[in-house]
C-alpha cells in the first residue's frame, strides 16, 4: 500500500499485546512521522523472528519500487541474537558457517548494477532476558534479478538526542561489501556524512562509528551475491 506517511505508535502498542514473556527493549525513541524522502514511496511492516522463534521484532521495510518491495516478506529476513558477553563477530561467523554463499565462489556472478534498494528499520524488539541485541540477516528473494543491490538501514530516532554507535561487519569469504554512513542531530536537520560511499568491507573487518548529540543514523550498503558481505548494527 502506498503511504506517504507512517506513524510508529500503533506498531509499538501492537507488539506489547502480541508478545508475552520477552524482555521489552525501551529506547527513548521518537514517534515522528516518516516522509517518502526517508523511506520510499511504498512500505510495509513485517514481524521477524530468529531461527528458534525466541526473539522477535517489527521491521519497517520500504522501497520506491513496489514490485521490488513485494518480493520481500518475513521469509527474507531473520534475526541473529547476540547474548550478553558474546563477541558479535564470533556470533556472525557461527551463524554463516557452512552456508553456501560463504563456502563457494561463483565465477559467473553478475556485475550488473540493478539500482534496486530497500529501506529497513526496527520499530520494536522483543528479546529474551539474556539477549543484548539482534542483527538483521537478509535473504535475497530467489526471483530477484542478479547484480548489485542496495539497502539502507536506519537506527531508532532518539527524542532528546544522545550517543548512537554504528558497527559494520564483513563476514563473506569471497565477496566484499561496501557502505556509507550518515547522521542528523534532529529530525529537522538534513543528513550529514560520516563515511562517504563507498567504503569497502572485507572479511573479518569491523568498523565502529559513534556520534554524540545524535538523533538518528542511517547506513547505506551495497553488495553482490550475499548480504552477509556487510552487516549493520546500531547501538544506543
Amino acid at each position: 500500500m502506498k503511504r506517504k506517511r507512517l506513524t510508529l505508535l500503533a506498531s509499538v502498542l501492537a507488539m506489547t499485546l502480541l508478545f508475552v514473556g520477552c524482555k521489552k527493549e525501551k529506547p527513548q525513541t521518537s514517534m515522528y512521522v516518516f516522509n517518502e524522502s526517508d523511506f520510499g514511496k511504498y512500505s510495509k511492516e513485517i514481524v521477524v523472528t530468529d531461527a528458534k522463534g525466541e526473539n522477535s521484532a517489527v521491521l519497517l521495510v520500504g522501497s520506491n519500487d513496489k514490485s521490488y518491495l513485494d518480493l520481500w516478506t518475513e521469509k527474507n529476513f531473520e534475526l541473529i541474537p547476540v547474548k550478553y558477553g558474546e563477541n558479535t563477530m564470533d556470533v556472525l561467523k557461527a551463524f554463516y558457517e557452512g552456508r553456501k554463499q560463504t563456502s563457494e565462489f561463483d565465477e559467473n556472478i553478475d556485475e550488473t548494477d540493478t539500482g534496486k534498494e530497500i529501506f529497513t528499520m526496527f520499530i520494536s524488539k522483543n528479546l529474551k532476558e539474556d539477549v543484548e541485541t539482534v542483527l538483521l540477516c537478509e535473504k535475497v528473494p530467489e526471483n530477484c534479478e542478479k547484480g548489485w543491490k542496495y539497502g539502507t538501514h536506519y537506527s531508532y530516532g532518539l527524542d532528546a538526542g544522545g550517543t548512537i554507535t554504528c558497527r559494520v561487519y564483513g563476514a563473506n569469504f569471497w565477496w566484499w561489501g561496501y557502505y556509507g554512513l550518515e547522521w542528523r542531530p534532529s529530525v529537522k536537520h538534513e543528513w550529514s556524512t560520516i563515511v562517504s560511499e563507498w567504503k569497502q568491507v572485507g572479511r573479518h573487518d569491523v568498523f565502529t562509528h559513534s556520534k554524540t548529540g545524535c538523533y538518528q543514523m542511517k547506513a547505506t550498503r551495497k553488495y553482490n551475491g550475499s548480504p552477509e558481505s556487510v552487516t549493520i548494527e546500531f547501538r544506543l
